[in-house]
């Protein structure tokens, strides 16, 4: 057994750098934010400022006035970049999972024999290529199909011609008449394959 593993990591090189520059801004403006937060924060230690603080006037470091409400700030910040990234990552999601699965369901259906499935995606998805490929084999398929399908019926008429002449004959010895009861039989099972699909 051979080594499976994918050694090429960017397959769809177009489609993986957009989703990695969507995450990797999403965490730099999470960066961004928090470092104003502590920059702000050690920009304030020198500095004193006066303020109400149970109703009595105090004189306290600026830093320790602003602590609660830039750890207010951090809370809020993480809570909308954890939004934005859960939100980046459901939206690109649901661009492969949504033509993923439409994909699964026509291809169930090739499998059930409809030669005639045709996906249709719209031409931002990132599979609209694999849906192409699977539309040019159906494509392909149905046209081979059909070729079979009118060999068939001329092998068909043959077998007919062949049967009645054959059969026609008063002295047909058994084992003849067995074999062209096998052919027959033979040929009506084919015919029954041949209705599984559709074109």
């Amino acid at each position: 057994m051979g080594d499976e593993r994918r050694r090429n990591y960017f397959i769809k090189k177009g489609f993986q750098a957009k989703f990695i520059l969507k995450f990797c801004s999403l965490v730099i403006s999470g960066a961004v934010i928090s470092g104003a937060i502590l920059f702000s924060y050690i920009f304030l230690r020198g500095t004193v400022t006066t303020a109400f603080i149970n109703s009595r006037l105090s004189i306290i470091s600026t830093a320790d006035y602003v602590l609660p409400i830039l750890v207010v700030a951090s809370i809020i910040a993480v809570v909308i970049i954890g939004l934005g990234t859960i939100f980046t990552v459901l939206f690109i999601s649901h661009r492969i999972a949504g033509p993923l699965y439409r994909i699964e369901k026509s291809v169930e259906a090739i499998g059930a024999g409809n030669l005639n499935v045709k996906i249709v995606l719209r031409t931002t998805d990132e599979v609209q290529n694999m849906a192409e490929k699977i539309n040019d084999m159906t494509h392909s398929l149905n046209v081979n199909f059909r070729k079979i399908k009118d060999e068939y019926g001329k092998f068909d008429e043959l077998v007919n011609k062949m049967m009645e002449a054959a059969l026609g004959e008063k002295n047909l010895p058994d084992d003849k008449r067995e074999v062209f009861q096998k052919i027959s039989a033979e040929r009506d099972k084919i015919k029954e394959m041949l209705k599984y699909f559709k074109v």
